[in-house]
């Protein structure tokens, strides 16, 4: 019987292993047989981690030394922007930008948020298409966690609960700075955990920008080129959208290179 239908049979045996395959690629890429000591396969050694274009297929691994000062140096076409990374501060944040940064991600994409005296904002590569309306909708094809310790910001009890019902969480472990002049944090969708790529400077302190702490994960510290932070915040704003003020003139980023201070 089977000999007279191998070929309906093998089809049966083709359709069940791809039904398979599929629901491990929708299960996130990773299975194992036999418990710990079997048979594993990770669909990034199959397939590739993805790329700058397509996206990546997850968020990196966690490759960075807590024991080494990472700096950044942000080159536009403005000036170059100094920065020391915190990586005790948020040491996944930082991670997730060293590696889009040693990827190229950022090059050439352009700061599409700017709002005079409070921050410029960038690091979408929908800046790089022609259609003006995705910039700031982009991401690197995944999403990472906030890392925020609300106790190091000297919340208050009513902003924490405030924080609490609009689902955020505490990260107790890092040592998480304010929002302030200066700083740099992930923006993200006005939801927890939903950082990837962009990030914004802050030009000023303000009341505006002490509301968004407990909000966004402060990741590094402009320490020079304080120079290009005022030309930034001196350019021309076009606000034909008032919801999205832009640089009326491309602010771009040049590169990033990343720096290890021993």
């Amino acid at each position: 019987m089977f000999k007279d239908n191998k070929w309906y049979f093998l089809q049966i045996l083709g359709v069940i292993a791809f039904m398979i395959v599929l629901a491990l690629v929708i299960a996130g890429g990773q299975f194992s047989f036999l418990g710990e000591a079997g048979l594993t396969a990770d669909w990034t050694n199959i397939f590739g981690e993805g790329n700058i274009n397509t996206g990546f297929r997850k968020a990196p691994a966690f490759t960075i030394a807590y024991t080494k000062d990472y700096r950044a140096k942000i080159e536009t076409n403005l000036g170059t922007l100094e920065v020391d990374l915190l990586e005790r501060g948020a040491p996944k944040t930082v991670n997730n930008f060293v590696f889009l940064a040693e990827k190229t991600y950022y090059n050439g994409t352009s700061f599409h948020r700017l709002i005079k005296d409070l921050l410029i904002q960038g690091g979408d590569r929908n800046t790089l298409n022609k259609n003006a309306n995705d910039d700031g909708f982009g991401d690197p094809g995944y999403q990472i966690d906030d890392e925020i310790n609300w106790d190091r910001l000297s919340l208050t009890s009513v902003q924490k609960q405030a924080l609490t019902d609009e689902g955020f969480k505490s990260t107790p472990v890092v040592l998480s700075e304010n929002l302030g002049k200066y700083m740099i944090a992930m923006a993200n969708e006005g939801k927890p955990n939903t950082n990837g790529s962009q990030f914004f400077v802050v030009f000023r302190d303000s009341e505006e920008i002490s509301n968004l702490n407990g909000r966004h994960t402060v990741f590094g510290k402009v320490i020079g080129g304080f120079d290009v932070i005022e030309k930034m915040n001196n350019s021309a704003i076009d606000n034909s959208d008032p919801n999205n003020p832009k640089p009326k003139d491309k602010i771009t980023i040049n590169n990033v290179k990343i720096e290890i201070v021993e």
